[in-house]
């Protein structure tokens, strides 16, 4: 109870949802908030687990609930900040590593799991569209090109 009461807990997701935690809708907006999160490997792959830590006691796993940290979490693989080759920051295993902590924290806090489901579903029709965006362009360039 000392990390909620202590406000640490607050802090840290107040820090991962910045900018970002006014909405889970993250799959269609043109506009894609930049993730709060330092491009950082070893910080992402942490945020599962201090979450997952969090929401241990009933209250916690209210106060995770409340704040859904989840869409937040998740942009970074939807942003080109971080997704981009020259980034690095989603290289080896940190993909498995996060998706291998939602897990957790679905099976083990069951309260939880809409909203991890919702984030992720999201966050695939994010990329859905940014994939259909792309093609979008490319057809356009090639009928440019054609003319």
């Amino acid at each position: 109870h000392h990390v909620h009461n202590s406000g640490l807990a607050k802090s840290f997701l107040g820090m991962l949802n910045g900018k970002a935690g006014t909405t889970d809708r993250f799959d269609l907006a043109e506009d894609l908030p930049e993730p709060n999160l330092p491009a950082s490997a070893e910080l992402i792959m942490a945020v599962p687990n201090v979450i997952s830590a969090l929401a241990l006691t009933e209250d916690g796993a209210k106060r995770i609930h409340e704040v859904n940290p989840f869409p937040a979490l998740l942009l970074v693989f939807v942003s080109p900040k971080y997704a981009m080759p020259q980034s690095r920051c989603l290289l080896n295993d940190m993909t498995a590593i996060v998706g291998t902590g939602l897990d957790e924290i679905m099976r083990h806090v069951p309260s939880l799991r809409s909203l991890v489901m919702k984030a992720i579903v999201s966050s695939i029709r994010r990329i859905i569209f940014l994939g259909n965006q792309l093609l979008e362009d490319e057809i356009r360039e090639e009928d440019r090109r054609a003319r």
